[in-house]
């Protein structure tokens, strides 16, 4: 099996700063030795050097490159969001920039980033009861169902449950309406736990003027939700300035979003009503002390984050990680 010829790209030596080449030429030695220590998984997984200077450039490998082709000249520089910032015939995988731009975006002394799979990290995770929710084939993550019209919120996690196979033990969980549509999943599945981030264990604990909103939900309609998307690039930009960059990258996941499928979601919200619970699933909770949109004084959490807001899973992402990781210890020696 071979993989892309980089000893044929163009030379960038003398074209970029001497600061950015002595960068590259370390980014690409540090590839060459995780391919040589066999960490590398083909063409899979990154690694990422921020570069000098104000700008939050990075650097990472071209998608279709094997780890043992990377060369200095090789290498894409791209901004925060993952944007090429400079001339390149290469591309990258967004998706895998997304991981390092998170940690990159939280802690500016991380200078490198490194994400490998190991055939010993691997082989560690497919011990006892299956493989445990460690690396990313472990993982399901069902896509998100296009709702049906009027479709209430336990119709349409039976739907989302019966994606996934509802025989195999599973852990569930969710973040913020995530995490809604994870309660009603639990019912479907053959779950040890249900995980809630920043989220609600049963309507009745959802906040009181979302549930005094419940007579005018259908002045929601379609258009204000297209305008309000619409609307969200230019809400970041005056924002950006004023806000920490979670809100930030969290306004520009609304400006994607389907206008559709928001509308649908508050709608469920809305008309979301307490049904009996046999607790024959146990919750586990973890929310943020100054959640503002889900506030925290009935909620009933497990665990509190003393100065977290909605956003924890991205402003407390190891803290998160921790609890999770606990929940799942817990719950796998059931």
């Amino acid at each position: 099996m071979s993989g892309m010829d980089g000893s044929a790209v163009p030379t960038l030596r003398g074209k970029v700063s001497a600061e950015e080449w002595n960068a590259r030429v370390d980014c690409a030695a540090l590839y060459r030795l995780v391919a040589l220590y066999g960490w590398d998984d083909m063409i899979f997984t990154h690694i990422s050097m921020r570069l000098p200077g104000p700008e939050h450039h990075f650097l990472i490998n071209p998608y279709g490159f094997f780890f043992d082709e990377i060369t200095a000249s090789s290498l894409v520089k791209v901004d925060l969001e993952g944007n090429i910032v400079d001339p390149t015939p290469h591309f990258i995988n967004p998706a895998g920039f997304t991981i390092h731009s998170a940690i990159h975006a939280a802690r500016e002394d991380a200078h490198v980033v490194i994400h490998v799979h190991t055939d010993q990290g691997v082989a560690v995770s497919a011990q006892k009861k299956g493989l445990l929710p460690i690396s990313q084939t472990a993982m399901i993550v069902p896509q998100w169902l296009p709702p049906q019209p009027g479709e209430s919120l336990p119709s349409y996690a039976a739907r989302t449950a019966r994606a996934v196979d509802p025989g195999c033990p599973c852990i569930v969980g969710g973040t913020s309406f995530g995490g809604f549509v994870a309660v009603e999943m639990r019912r479907h599945l053959d779950c040890r736990a249900c995980i809630l981030i920043a989220s609600v264990r049963k309507p009745s604990r959802l906040p009181m003027r979302l549930r005094m909103m419940r007579p005018i939900a259908p002045l929601f309609t379609p258009w204000s939700f297209r305008l309000a998307v619409a609307a969200t690039p230019t809400i970041t930009r005056v924002l950006k300035p004023f806000v920490r960059s979670p809100v930030t990258r969290f306004l520009r996941q609304v400006a994607r979003a389907d206008a559709e499928f928001l509308r649908w979601a508050t709608h469920a919200t809305l008309r979301w009503r307490d049904t009996q619970d046999d607790g024959r699933v146990p919750i586990r909770h973890i929310h943020g002390l100054r959640d503002l949109t889900l506030p925290p004084r009935h909620i009933g959490a497990d665990e509190l984050i003393a100065d977290g807001g909605h956003l924890i899973v991205m402003t407390h992402a190891a803290r998160v990680n921790a609890f999770i990781r606990r929940t799942i210890d817990e719950f796998d020696r059931i």
